[in-house]
């Protein structure tokens, strides 16, 4: 079975230009916001190139330029590991070591995450909404607050 990463790099050697997180997602059939973590990660490695389009206002995707081979995807989710606390060891360090083996790990989670169907039907419809409804306000605060508050 062939990863998002892989389909996402397919996609857009077969179409041979600029690719916007949604068209790949009609592409490949997959949801927008998971062909967006990869284009990320994607674009991290250097694998694309994200940029916004002037036209369109949306960010596209292309592969880069010199796009070499890329480390595949790890298979298997990585082993929980427990971090005890050590003296001298602050909360700023655990924190930063969870996120770097998270950031390490983000394609072999995404994949683990989409394969569950976790996140199905109306949670995704709605999680879908909060998006938008947050996309309209400058701030979070903005966009939970009542509308008669939000107004004044």
């Amino acid at each position: 079975m062939t990863g998002r990463r892989e389909e996402i790099l397919r996609v857009l050697g077969e179409q041979g230009r600029a690719l916007d997180d949604d068209e790949i997602a009609n592409l490949i059939k997959a949801n927008r916001h998971y062909v967006n973590a990869v284009c990320r990660a994607l674009a991290h490695e250097g694998a694309i190139e994200r940029e916004k389009d002037p036209q369109l206002t949306k960010i596209v995707n292309r592969l880069a330029a010199t796009r070499g081979e890329h480390a595949a995807a790890p298979t298997t989710l990585p082993s929980a590991t427990v971090h005890r606390s050590k003296r001298g060891s602050s909360t700023a360090d655990r924190a930063r070591r969870n996120v770097e083996e998270l950031i390490g790990s983000f394609e072999a989670c995404l994949s683990h995450f989409e394969n569950s169907n976790a996140f199905p039907g109306p949670s995704l419809y709605f999680h879908e909404q909060a998006i938008a409804r947050r996309r309209m306000h400058r701030s979070v605060e903005l966009a939970v607050l009542p509308g008669d508050v939000r107004d004044t």
